[in-house]
This record gives C-alpha cells, sequence and structure tokens, in this order.
C-alpha cells in the first residue's frame, strides 16, 4: 500500500505548458514567474529549473503578455508557449532590446495597440505568430539576426514592422 501511495499521490497532474529558456538566474521561483507575468502565484504549477532554463505550467485559462515584460532582458534565449495560452500583447516593448533568439505563440491573436514588440532584437532568429493577422510599428525592426518568420494571417503591418533585417529569407 506505501508504494502505492508515493506512485499515485506523489505524482503531479500537471505538466509543464510555458518553457523560457536563460532566465533561471533570475526568475527561479513560482512567485517570481508570477510577478513577471502579471499573474496569480497560484496559476504557477509544476515550477522546475533545467540549467539555466525554466518550465512550468500556468493553469485557469488564457493570459497575456505585459507591457515591457522582458524589456532589456539578456538572459532570455526562448520563450514557447506550448499550449498556446498566451492571447495578446498588451501595451508595447513586452521583449524590446532582449537577447531572445525564439518565440512560439500559437493563439495570440492581436498586438493590441503595442508597438516596438521586438524592436531591437538582434539575437532574434525565428518567431512563429500564426494567428495573428495585424503588427503595429516598428514590432520587429532591427532584428538583425531574424531569418525566418511565421504569419500565415498576416494581412496588415504598422510601419516598419520589418525594417532592417537583413537576413530574413523565410517569410510565411
Amino acid at each position: 500500500m506505501q508504494a502505492l501511495k508515493k506512485f499515485y499521490f506523489g505524482k503531479s497532474k500537471y505538466k509543464p505548458n510555458t518553457f523560457i529558456g536563460g532566465v533561471s538566474g533570475t526568475i527561479n521561483t513560482p512567485a517570481l514567474v508570477a510577478t513577471k507575468l502579471q499573474v496569480s502565484v497560484n496559476r504557477i504549477k509544476a515550477f522546475s529549473i533545467v540549467g539555466s532554463d525554466i518550465q512550468f505550467a500556468v493553469v485557469g485559462g488564457a493570459y497575456t503578455i505585459p507591457a515591457s515584460c522582458f524589456i532589456n532582458d539578456n538572459s532570455i534565449t526562448y520563450y514557447n508557449d506550448s499550449l498556446g495560452l498566451i492571447t495578446q500583447f498588451v501595451g508595447g516593448q513586452e521583449f524590446r532590446n532582449s537577447k531572445i533568439q525564439s518565440v512560439n505563440f500559437p493563439n495570440v491573436t492581436t498586438f493590441n495597440n503595442s508597438i516596438l514588440n521586438f524592436y531591437n532584437c538582434t539575437s532574434l532568429i525565428s518567431v512563429s505568430f500564426p494567428k495573428v493577422t495585424r503588427l503595429w510599428t516598428q514590432a520587429f525592426q532591427l532584428c538583425t539576426s531574424l531569418q525566418s518568420v511565421n504569419f500565415p494571417l498576416l494581412t496588415t503591418t504598422g510601419v516598419l514592422s520589418f525594417a532592417n533585417n537583413p537576413l530574413l529569407g523565410s517569410v510565411n
């Protein structure tokens, strides 16, 4: 019976659905993640550190990326919202001047009048936003390493959205 308790009751019912690279030196507790993402700490489950990366489950439905969330962050390398819980960016400059290299936001539908979202992210190589239809001003300007973008539903871009990206070759 004791072995059964350990197996059944010790197993977490939450599996990570959010993966952020390179930030474990500064975001190393569920409370710090919750503060950064402006969600209740009760929504952060199954938090773990894997090397310099963090992974966790956000429970309780959709949420948004707050303004200036990772602005000037020199440690972040990727953000993967594997289940698509993030539905919009609000306020702008969410990742501006950061060292992020890749992002996957499968259910973001809008940048909600926000600007400079990834402005001057010189390490950014690939982005995937399969449901976004509109980008605002300078969203990906000066992303000098950007090579691949996935925006299959994009119909409108703001001024200079993809300006000064000399390596950009794959555009969907």
